[in-house]
């Protein structure tokens, strides 16, 4: 399947990289580290970057640059308040507003939260990628589309749920709209082709091979020797940074994790 495009940019159209680049995807730094967090966007493209670098002989059949982009949203859930408030040192203050001096409620899990915006607020945005209908007859039907997001939010070792709808005091509606422009710099990063229609066996299958990638992609993408804290400017441009950060490292990871594949020795004949 063909990698993403070299060429995508995002131009000068509005993107998240200004916004959503004050909100941190990790806020746990080694000793010695010469940042204190690393920024959502960077996480996210971090793992997207591992994901389709994998070996994926035996997979279901998804493009890469399909790929790519779903499991870029696999923290989708951290562009909360509620994630944003378990480091208050790290509070996006310039998007968010002062953070509460009563701090925010503990919510759902970043999963879980993340299972509820690609299922709920910003659903409609998938449409291109996992289409409902395809020249008339049902494709990724809710039910259908609800394996894959489920398998890509559970990237914690199970699929998340989410009892009850996450008020503004967790939720927002300035994170809905970062998160929405996030899935739209990752649409232009990626051009991922649509999904063809899936009968259940090879949805389901899908659904269990991107459960193990996204969890194997992200565990990989978080280890900070393979993938250093960087600051908000080193995602000012989004695709800039994929390209010559995120997949430069993730092709060295995969090798330092003996993950890729070997090259096999020349023929030298039966007697050799």
């Amino acid at each position: 399947s063909d990698p993403p495009s070299r060429g995508a940019s995002l131009g000068e159209r509005p993107s998240a990289a200004g916004l959503g680049s004050a909100f941190w995807g990790k806020a746990q730094p080694e000793t010695g580290s010469l940042h204190k967090t690393h920024p959502l966007i960077a996480h996210s493209l971090d793992v997207a970057a591992v994901a389709t670098l994998l070996p994926r002989h035996h997979a279901p059949f998804i493009p890469s640059r399909t790929l790519g982009f779903l499991v870029a949203l696999h923290d989708i859930g951290k562009f909360s308040r509620g994630f944003q408030a378990m480091a208050p040192e790290h509070w996006p203050n310039g998007v968010l507003g002062p953070l509460p001096e009563s701090g925010v409620p503990v919510g759902p899990r970043h999963d879980a939260m993340g299972l509820h915006l690609l299922r709920d607020d910003l659903a409609r945005a998938l449409d291109p990628v996992l289409p409902d209908r395809v020249e008339g007859r049902w494709a990724w039907d809710p039910g259908t589309r609800d394996k894959l997001l489920r398998a890509l939010a559970g990237h914690h070792g199970r699929p998340p749920s989410l009892p009850t709808r996450p008020g503004p005091d967790l939720l927002s509606h300035r994170c809905i709209e970062v998160a929405s422009a996030f899935i739209a710099d990752m649409k232009t990063i990626f051009a991922p082709p649509a999904l063809p229609r899936l009968d259940d066996h090879a949805s389901d299958r899908l659904a269990w091979h991107l459960a193990g990638l996204t969890t194997l992609a992200d565990w990989i993408g978080s280890r900070q020797a393979w993938f250093p804290y960087t600051d908000a400017q080193a995602v000012a441009d989004p695709a800039a940074y994929f390209w010559d950060h995120a997949m430069p490292r993730a092709a060295a990871a995969l090798a330092a994790a003996g993950l890729i594949g070997a090259r096999p020795s020349r023929f030298m004949g039966i007697r050799r």
